[in-house]
């Protein structure tokens, strides 16, 4: 039986071997039915390809599969490393808004309970939350934060933190073992525990962009209900009820999108 032998070849890039196997072609005699059944092999730039005669004029080569099959690889590994940086900067940027709200709510809660925030203030306050956090439901609906609503979102925080500054800061006194004030204390209270569950969800990819922003427009009203309780320097106990039940609502959205097998991608 005849063979052919196809001598080894050093291809420094893709190109150069696909050169090569056409000067093979074009320099090589074949016959008709005859295979080589001894190692043929060329050096395809990773490693030595299998030559072999499969008939009249053609020589069949595994050259061009495994250049394909080593871009495609590589350009799935480039894909999926593209995508795991923008997930994990979309999951840094939305944890960092999440924490900023709980971190408002906790200097809120501080005022009220050393007297350094009325009861009144701190409705003033509770209202600028509701609207930052609207803002982050607004951005977060599509399921991205582009750099543009993270800058305007954290314009608006700074402007809520420079504001709780200046209100505990004012000489104004409030009392912080009044009704009102304990009313209030408590709302902000469960606002901390609300945003640190969501900020936990995102953090931990329980909670994609999409849930994130339907539970911070939850906390909006629940924030906005407590700006409209306390703006007369007096929270009631009927208005307690209506923004404990906003709470309990809110309360079991969280848990149910927690838990509802959907995570961040």
């Amino acid at each position: 039986m005849a063979f052919m032998v196809a001598r080894t070849l050093s291809a420094r890039t893709d190109m150069q071997s696909f050169v090569t196997l056409r000067e093979m072609r074009r320099n090589t005699a074949y016959r008709p039915g005859v295979v080589c059944l001894r190692s043929c092999r060329i050096n395809a730039g990773k490693g030595d390809v299998p030559i072999r005669n499969d008939g009249p004029n053609t020589l069949t080569t595994y050259v061009e599969e495994s250049i394909m099959k080593r871009n495609s690889v590589l350009l799935a590994g480039l894909i999926a490393a593209t995508l795991s940086g923008i997930a994990s900067a979309q999951t840094g940027a939305v944890t960092y808004d999440t924490q900023r709200d709980v971190n408002q709510q906790q200097r809120i809660e501080n005022g009220l309970k050393s007297g350094t925030l009325t009861t009144r203030e701190a409705s003033s306050l509770e209202k600028q939350e509701s609207k930052v956090d609207r803002m982050e439901a607004n951005s977060l609906q599509n399921g991205r934060l582009s750099p543009q609503e993270q800058a305007r979102i954290q314009n608006a925080q700074n402007r809520v933190s420079q504001d709780i500054s200046r209100d505990t800061h004012n000489g104004k006194v409030g009392n912080p073992d009044s009704v009102s004030s304990q009313r209030m204390q408590a709302d902000v209270q469960r606002n901390i525990n609300q945003e640190t569950r969501v900020r936990n969800g995102v953090e931990n990819g329980s909670l994609t962009n999409r849930e994130t922003a339907q539970l911070e427009r939850g906390q909006a009203h629940v924030d906005h209900a407590e700006a409209r309780a306390g703006r007369n320097g007096h929270v009631g106990a009927g208005e307690q009820r209506s923004i404990n039940r906003a709470e309990n609502h809110a309360s079991g959205q969280i848990y149910h999108d927690k838990h509802n097998g959907h995570r961040r991608g």
